[in-house]
């Protein structure tokens, strides 16, 4: 086990070096303005995300044990584009965002959620390899799409829109090409029970992810131009020391919906809980230690 935390430890690691040089590449290339635009888009991504996920979220890695995943995969593609047409609308409606970028937000919100989907297919059925390549590509992609974009085209909000649906949408044709590749292992089951199924675990976990973004995205639509774009830099670096137990609790919930016997999901639920709470005080410190200068 310890090696797969290891492994998944390491991609989120890369993961989040890559995505603090995007952070880096927007700020300077964008300025405090066009970077604070660019994380209300990750707002309007994240939270297209969590009503999507609604039918299932996260999880979807506890349902693949029950059910087969590729009838689980298709109803969450269909519930996936009427959620993303309606969290675009809510922001087009506060004047968010214009007509031109709505175009381009409705289809990277159902590409983000459709990636989302297959990473947690992959989760579920402990392929963690294919995991967290998908991870890696999909931010190796993007942050190559946007250097591209501002390098040969323009440097520009929109620019960064359309380099996102370029690198998203091959991350989502790799991505399916591999879920489709693994093995069915569940008889088919009628669409409703699915369905419900879904919904009945995926709107209570959802509920609680839409608090913890509440708690750290509410301020992404209060502030706005550079006062946005150096409080999003403050956020993803406290968020940085979240990759230690995150990628211990990944490894473990694949490990647990997997396990039969209850004493030894005991047993890895403790191990796992004082690893992470050590790492994490050390990294705390560590983050606490850094000059105001640094955000």
């Amino acid at each position: 086990m310890f090696k797969s935390v290891g492994m998944t430890f390491g991609s989120k690691v890369l993961v989040a070096v890559i995505n603090f040089a995007m952070i880096i590449l927007l700020s300077r290339v964008l300025g405090p303005d066009g970077k604070g635009v660019c994380s209300l888009y990750l707002v309007i991504f994240s939270t297209a995300l969590i009503v999507c996920e609604c039918i299932s979220g996260s999880t979807v890695v506890f349902l693949l044990s029950k059910f087969s995943f590729r009838q689980l995969l298709y109803i969450f593609y269909a519930w996936s584009i009427p959620c993303s047409i309606l969290i675009g609308a809510v922001f087009y409606w506060l004047n968010k965002i214009n007509g031109y970028e709505l175009m381009w937000i409705l289809l990277l919100n159902w590409l983000n959620a459709a990636v989302s989907m297959h990473q947690l297919v992959t989760l579920g059925k402990e392929k963690l390899q294919l995991f967290n390549l998908l991870n890696i590509l999909q931010a190796v992609l993007a942050i190559t799409a946007v250097y591209t974009c501002f390098k040969f085209f323009s440097a520009t909000p929109t620019s960064y829109l359309i380099a996102l649906c370029i690198a998203w949408g091959i991350t989502f044709i790799i991505g399916l090409i591999a879920v489709l590749n693994i093995p069915e292992s569940k008889e088919k089951q009628p669409w409703l029970v699915l369905m419900k199924a879904g919904f009945k675990t995926g709107i209570a976990n959802q509920a609680g992810v839409l608090m913890q973004l509440m708690n750290t995205r509410v301020g992404y639509v209060l502030l706005s131009g550079a006062e946005l774009g150096i409080y999003s830099n403050a956020v993803s670096l406290c968020e940085a020391t979240l990759l230690i137990n995150s990628s211990i609790g990944t490894v473990q919930y694949s490990r647990i919906v997997n396990e039969k016997e209850r004493p030894q999901q005991i047993k890895l639920t403790h191990q796992c809980f004082w690893i992470s709470a050590g790492l994490m005080l050390i990294a705390l410190i560590l983050l606490i230690l850094l000059p105001s200068s640094f955000y």
